[in-house]
């Protein structure tokens, strides 16, 4: 499955930079193990800037996992494989 995601622009050039390689979210989505996340740059005030990354999720970590509290109820945290990155503009 493909899920198309909002990226604050701090977290899209750690990921594009490979600074970061895992995404915490809200599993309102039901992600999987080889699942795509196209992570679309977005800023409150100037909206989307056309930059995306297409990454793979690798690796699955959910909430019910973390017995001991470690992981807020409702969220997962998925390792990333980046696929591709692309500079545009819209």
């Amino acid at each position: 499955m493909v899920h198309e995601l909002k990226c604050w622009p701090r977290y899209f050039s750690d990921i594009a930079m490979g600074k970061k390689s895992f995404e915490l979210r809200r599993d309102d989505r039901n992600f999987a193990e080889g699942d795509v996340l196209m992570l679309r740059e977005w800023d409150k005030d100037t909206g989307y800037s056309g930059r995306f990354i297409t990454a793979n999720v690798s690796y699955l970590l959910p909430w019910t996992e973390c017995p001991d509290g470690g992981l807020e109820s409702g969220y997962v945290i998925m390792g990333l494989s980046i696929s591709t990155w692309t500079r545009g503009t819209e």
